[in-house]
């Protein structure tokens, strides 16, 4: 065997690469943006925080956030997030709530959500690809997520972006 790889390889790799980049600092710029909307209008309730000093879960919350951010393609489980800001899942879960307004699980498949829209706007991956790199282990229960988030089906969505640029480019 050859080991030389043949051009189409090359390109290959070079684009799947180019689109990982891409998707990488998307993904940079959505948490600074995120930061700076967070930091211009913070929530209503940080005033009365402020004013009793500052709260010792706002630097649990935002190591948990960090944690969830770095492993939203992993299995990710509320109590390997709570283990990691030393908390117990009953706690965490019910702190979690209170911060981000929204339970543990319906959070994390939010932000899974908004990346599987990049992925599928923005790169040629497979549905079960794209399921796969967001941490989800079944294809099928990744399309009824998305279904559920967006009424639409991954495919359909994938369809009416494509018919969308391809009218757009006429």
């Amino acid at each position: 065997m050859s080991s030389e790889t043949s051009p189409e390889m090359d390109y290959a790799r070079v684009i799947a690469s180019a689109d990982l980049l891409k998707l990488i600092v998307e993904n940079c710029l959505k948490k600074q943006l995120n930061f700076v909307v967070i930091k211009d209008n913070p929530p209503q309730a940080e005033p009365a925080r402020s004013q009793r000093g500052p709260n010792p879960h706002d630097s649990k919350m935002k190591k948990a956030l960090r944690y969830i951010d770095a492993h939203l393609s992993d299995d990710l489980r509320l109590e390997d997030v709570a283990s990691h800001v030393y908390l117990s899942p009953y706690y965490f879960s019910k702190l979690f709530k209170k911060y981000q307004g929204i339970g543990f699980n319906a959070w994390v498949n939010q932000q899974r959500m908004a990346s599987a829209r990049e992925l599928l706007c923005h790169s040629d991956w497979s549905i079960a690809s794209i399921a796969r790199n967001l941490g989800f282990s079944q294809t099928s229960y990744f399309c009824k997520v998305f279904r559920q988030t967006y009424q639409i089906t991954p495919q359909a969505f994938r369809q009416q972006i494509n018919d969308n640029s391809s009218a757009e480019s006429a």
